[in-house]
Formats: structure tokens, C-alpha cells, sequence
């Protein structure tokens, strides 16, 4: 099933607001393949957004850890209080992943969404090329209007890097906005320039085409159309001459399966019931991280599961929210340990106050970062379902997947400038 037609045909329902440009927005909330909820704006409201409507007004109550929200339009950052931003709300109800059919065309906000998301490890992918068009469409009268407002020099001095790309296009006729890395061309020299990024030719379609039979991807025709357009886009966020370098890295990535992950999960709550026991309705399980929506958040839901342990285990809040009365240990989970100095940091920075005990798990972790978690942060316990060694990093001197120097510390190169954008703190 493609959800992002379905959320158009949302959109297409859409309800205007007298006096204003007509807008079509369209959401459709999926989780393990099912659809949860779909809205338009203005469904039960005037004005209202769809992504309020469908997470809010239709979804109240329901665990929505690690779900994908799609969405006609870039989600947005900025409400007049007391309502909260769309990007702010899918953050706390721990969404895994937005899928977005266009970025918001005001260049003065364009990309704040993504922004937000990407900074609180949502995963960000967008629409086809054919269903953003559609959607452009649908919404050509709005996207003129708003085409027109003059972007602020406040702008560019919060996201300097939009300043390089448009100096980098040299042209007048063509308006560049790039947010997280989507770059969106505009005026006469669109075609030309999209076509330019999109380097779809017949070698890296074929090349995709190899990644896609080697990768546990399903029989299903959709699915792999899907997973082709979101490498495809993928690859639109790099520069013309780091293309054939990426093809390079996604050729070398090793794709963990749901079954293998269901496997380590598995794993992972058979050693918590070792430790707790009955207790188990006494701790609280958080993802690794400032953010509701840290990676470890898209496993709370298989892993509640899997432990038997009501919602309320698992709080929809930062762990500093919560009352710790009656709590027996704090559980914080995670994807892989990398350096180790991430989870060093957040242990040192906000949990150094908490007396009762705390315990890490995670899927992997490399033996030198597991190392340097025990030894300087202050978990009761590290527990990894799997641990790797040095040849599973990939830019490691013991690499098995890059073992000429020069390759791979141009990767690397790569790999850190996009790592800097994302994420400053720890590229």
C-alpha cells in the first residue's frame, strides 16, 4: 500500500478558511503496516491541522513508538501558544519516522521541520519525485503566494550553509533552499538542476537494484518501490561528485532485519526478567537521550511486549517528568555504543542525582565503547544483546568493509561533514 497516496487523498478533502489561499494537507498515521489513523486539515475544526487532528483528536491513547507519520506537507514549528508546534508533538509521542511530500514553500521556515525532527533523531525521508509533483499541484496557488516573501537575513545566519548552496547555484533565476539536506530548486532553471542532483541513469539504477536483492526487503512489489525511492532521495542529499562515494557506503551496510532486531530484543528482556524478576511493573524504560524520540525509541514498543509490562512503564515523557516514588530502576535502552562517549556524557550530565539504580541496554555495542561506559559512567549495569569488534566499524584502521586507506578516509571525510550539519555535538 503507498500511504503517502493515500495521505493526497486526504488532502484533496481538506477544508478552507474564508478569505485565505486554499491549502491541501493530508495525514496518514501507520505503525507495522497499519494504517492508524488518516485526517485532513480543517476535518474537525477550521484550521486545524491534520497532524493535530490525527495524533490528538483520533490517536489520544495510543503507543505510537516507533510509528511513521506521512504527510502531505513539512510539519511545522511554530504555533501561537498555547498549541504546539506539529514537529514538537510527533518529538513527545515518539514517532519513529515522518515522510514528507513537500517542505514548506515560505523560505523564511522551510526546513524547520525537518530540522526539528532530524535533531531529535526522527527519521526524515520524503515522497517520490511523481507524488511531489502531485502534491505541488494541489497546492500551486499557495506555493505561489508564498514564494513570494523575501527571505530574512536572520535566516541565513542561523543556517549559513543555505548561503553557500545558493552562492554555489550562481544564478538569480534559481531560488535554493537546502534543509537537512533536501535541496529544492525553484523558477526557470528547476528542471535543469533537479535533474542535475536526481543522477538517475541507467548505472546507479541497476546498482540500487543489486542493493535491493541483497537487502531483507519482502517480495512485495511496493515495498521495494518504496525502499528504492527513499535510497533515491537519499542520494539527492549529496553532492554530484560524493554520489558514486555513497553508492559506495550503502553497498558495504550491513541491513539488520525486524526478525533479526525481534532476536535481540528477545534477548535483551530475557536478561531484565533474570534481574527483576516479578518486579518488572516497578521500573520505568526511557530511550537513551534528551528526547522522547531518541533512537532507543523505536524498540519501546517490541520491547514492552516482549516484557509483559503495562504502557505506563513506559512514559510518554522525559524520565525528569515522571515521579520516581515506588520505582525500583530506571531503564534506559538504546541502538549501538558507538565511542561510548555519548552515554558517558548523558550518565554524567542527568543522572548523577538519581540514587536509585539505572540500567543500559542496547542492541550493540563495540567492545571499546562498552569498555568505556562501564568503566566512566554510573549504570548499575551495560547490557548488550550483541558485541562487535573493531572490524565492524567502518572507518576503523581494522575495517573489513573499507580496507584501503585512501578510500576510506575519504568516506570518512564525507561522513563527518554531513555528521557536523546533523549533529554538532557528536557528528
Amino acid at each position: 500500500m503507498d500511504f503517502m497516496k493515500l495521505a493526497i487523498e486526504e488532502a484533496n478533502k481538506s477544508k478552507q478558511e474564508k478569505g485565505k489561499i486554499p491549502l491541501y494537507v493530508g495525514v496518514v498515521v501507520v505503525k507495522d503496516g497499519r494504517v492508524l489513523a488518516k485526517a485532513h486539515r480543517g476535518e474537525i475544526s477550521q484550521g486545524e491541522h491534520a497532524e493535530y487532528t490525527a495524533l490528538e483528536r483520533k490517536l489520544p491513547q495510543e503507543d505510537l513508538s516507533g510509528a511513521t507519520v506521512y504527510t502531505t506537507l513539512e510539519p511545522c514549528t511554530t504555533r501561537n501558544h498555547p498549541k504546539v508546534p506539529c514537529a514538537k508533538r510527533i518529538v513527545q509521542r515518539r514517532l519513529g519516522r515522518v515522510v514528507i511530500g513537500i517542505l514548506d514553500p515560505n523560505p523564511n521556515i522551510r526546513g524547520e521541520g525537518v530540522w526539528t525532527l532530524t535533531e531529535n533523531e526522527v527519521i526524515v525521508e520524503h515522497a517520490p519525485h511523481k507524488l511531489q509533483e502531485e502534491i505541488r499541484k494541489l497546492n500551486q496557488e499557495f506555493i505561489d503566494e508564498q514564494r513570494n516573501i523575501k527571505l530574512e537575513p536572520e535566516v541565513l545566519k542561523k543556517r549559513p550553509w543555505m548561503e553557500q548552496k545558493i552562492n554555489i547555484a550562481g544564478s538569480q533565476n534559481v531560488t535554493i533552499i537546502q534543509a537537512g539536506g533536501d535541496v529544492h530548486y525553484h523558477e526557470a532553471e528547476r528542471d535543469k538542476k533537479r535533474s542535475e542532483m536526481n543522477m538517475i541513469d541507467e548505472s546507479i539504477d541497476h546498482r540500487i537494484e543489486a542493493l535491493l536483492n541483497k537487502w531483507p526487503i519482502s517480495g512485495d512489489k511496493t515495498e521495494r518501490t518504496n525502499k528504492k525511492s527513499e535510497v533515491l532521495n537519499w542520494l539527492n542529499n549529496f553532492e554530484p561528485s560524493e554520489i558514486e562515494d555513497m553508492l559506495l557506503i550503502l553497498e558495504n551496510l550491513d541491513v539488520v532485519s525486524q526478525y533479526r532486531i525481534n532476536q535481540l530484543l528477545e534477548g535483551l528482556s530475557e536478561e531484565l526478567q533474570k534481574i527483576f524478576g516479578n518486579s518488572l511493573s516497578m521500573v520505568r524504560v526511557f530511550p537513551l537521550g534528551d528526547s522522547p524520540s531518541s533512537s532507543g525509541g523505536n524498540y519501546l514498543y517490541n520491547l514492552r511486549k516482549k516484557l509483559g509490562i503495562s504502557e505506563g512503564c513506559c512514559p510518554y515523557k522525559h524520565f525528569n517528568e515522571i515521579d520516581l516514588s515506588g520505582v525500583k530502576a530506571l531503564i534506559f535502552i538504546d541502538d549501538i555504543i558507538g565511542s561510548g562517549n555519548q552515554a558517558t556524557r548523558f550518565a554524567k550530565n542527568k543522572l548523577s542525582n538519581i540514587i536509585i539504580d539505572k540500567y543500559y541496554i542496547t542492541l550493540y555495542a563495540f567492545k571499546d565503547g562498552l569498555k568505556r561506559v562501564k568503566k566512566k559512567a554510573n549504570f548499575t549495569d551495560v547490557i548488550p544483546a550483541k558485541t562487535l569488534s573493531e572490524q565492524c566499524k567502518a572507518f576503523s584502521s581494522k575495517s573489513q568493509y573499507f580496507k584501503d586507506p585512501e578510500v576510506r578516509e575519504r568516506l570518512k571525510r564525507i561522513c563527518k561533514k554531513y555528521g557536523k550539519k546533523l549533529y554538532p555535538e557528536h557528528p
